[in-house]
């Protein structure tokens, strides 16, 4: 039985339209209600109908290709048998925490069995109401860059919006991608409105929210976490502007350094990092061409640490590759045009870096921030991840930052101004 015969009936149909009609009228009351939007009103319903209509293609892709989506769709069913059959033990089974932190899968697929539940099992349905939350936290994120940077062109932050790999792989609510994104976004949303109203509201987001980035994928969390601990450490030192406040700054720094390198020497840190990112070897691609195909080799690493010194190669891994001459699958075509337009902004930025008169330069936390996670999500898929389809699927998560960034810096740099904190 094709995918087209089991998500092709009156209950698809009927649940996904009515929940498709609401989301357009809820769009429709925000681009009234929100000034923002107001202005924007062109790029947003474009935007809007790109992802949803990316998100009926993406239906059938995942429920027909996808191993991931074929797996977290059959335990998510299960769950829902036991939803209706023992409320309690379900309700016991998603509070228990150990179970969670045991296995990733556990808590993910109990969250899909109550999208299923709340949506009278509905799949096409569940991939619209979370395409349609990406959609929101994407704008979300793409307004705080254009406030934060008011003079800069909005194509500069088109990357937030029209990314390949995000608008693709985010748009499956079998897949973590979304989720891992809009909770993301959510924390940085809520970090950077913090001052003004709803603050408990916004202290219970950052809890939920990394709380759910921790038992899905904890690896993420760490590189987060990190993320957002270095962009306030930076934003602090460069505050400091005589050298004898920042002397005992540097020196802490070292010996954190010190102690980082020493811990991840041992064997309990070094278990920790295996588990945390999901593998038990590491695959390195050695690319030769054979007849015009790709040949893929696999090599084990007896130690994760040995892997830092070549931080820049699976920085390239993750974020250039596969190169646009590369032959492969057609539907590696994508992947490779993306890969270029990183690479050619990359190359772009460090062109337009003779421009730049370092004695002007401001530290902007948003930016700092966007660097930061992308630099250490690429390095961790670099360092786990030899599979082109994959490397999409999980850069899908950072492109928009690290692209948004770097275009950001580019187009400061040829204004002859840098990103300003107020």
């Amino acid at each position: 039985m094709s995918s087209i015969d089991v998500l092709i009936n009156f209950n698809e149909i009927f649940i996904s339209s009515i929940l498709l009609l609401i989301i357009v009228i809820s769009f429709y009351k925000y681009i009234e209600i929100d000034t923002f939007t107001k202005n924007n009103k062109f790029l947003f319903i474009n935007f809007a109908a790109i992802k949803l209509c990316i998100t009926v293609f993406t239906t059938f892709y995942i429920f027909d290709y996808s191993s991931d989506g074929k797996l977290y769709r059959k335990s998510s069913q299960k769950l829902l048998n036991l939803i209706y059959n023992d409320t309690p033990s379900f309700i016991t089974s998603f509070f228990k925490l150990s179970d969670h932190l045991d296995n990733s899968l556990n808590f993910f697929t109990h969250i899909i069995s109550l999208e299923y539940f709340f949506l009278f099992n509905s799949y096409i349905a569940t991939n619209i109401l979370i395409s349609s939350i990406t959609i929101f936290c994407a704008w979300r994120l793409f307004k705080v860059f254009k406030i934060q940077f008011p003079d800069h062109s909005n194509l500069c932050f088109y990357p937030i919006l029209f990314t390949p790999a995000f608008l693709f792989w985010t748009s499956s609510s079998h897949l973590k991608e979304a989720y891992m994104y809009s909770c993301i976004v959510l924390i940085i949303y809520a970090i950077y409105t913090f001052p003004y109203r709803f603050k408990i509201l916004k202290v219970a987001t950052i809890i939920l929210c990394g709380y759910f980035i921790f038992v899905t994928r904890s690896f993420l969390f760490i590189i987060l976490l990190v993320s957002i601990l270095g962009t306030f450490y930076i934003i602090q030192f460069n505050s400091f502007n005589k050298i004898r406040y920042k002397v005992p700054i540097i020196f802490s720094s070292l010996l954190l350094i010190l102690f980082v390198a020493i811990a991840f020497n041992s064997d309990t840190v070094d278990k920790f990092f295996i588990n945390a990112s999901h593998r038990k070897t590491h695959s390195t691609m050695i690319t030769k061409k054979t007849n015009g195909a790709l040949i893929k080799s696999n090599h084990k690493i007896k130690n994760n640490t040995s892997e830092i010194i070549y931080f820049p190669k699976h920085i390239i891994t993750a974020s250039v590759r596969p190169w646009i001459w590369e032959s492969g699958k057609p539907k590696i075509n994508i992947i490779k045009i993306e890969s270029f337009i990183i690479l050619v902004t990359f190359l772009y930025f460090l062109f337009s870096l003779t421009r730049l008169k370092f004695k002007n330069i401001k530290i902007n936390p948003l930016i700092t921030f966007s660097i930061l996670f992308s630099l250490g999500l690429l390095f961790t898929i670099g360092l786990s991840s030899a599979n082109y389809g994959a490397i999409s699927r999980y850069r899908s998560i950072t492109v928009p930052f690290l692209l948004t960034a770097l275009w950001t810096m580019i187009q400061s740099i040829y204004n002859s101004r840098s990103p300003s904190l107020e």
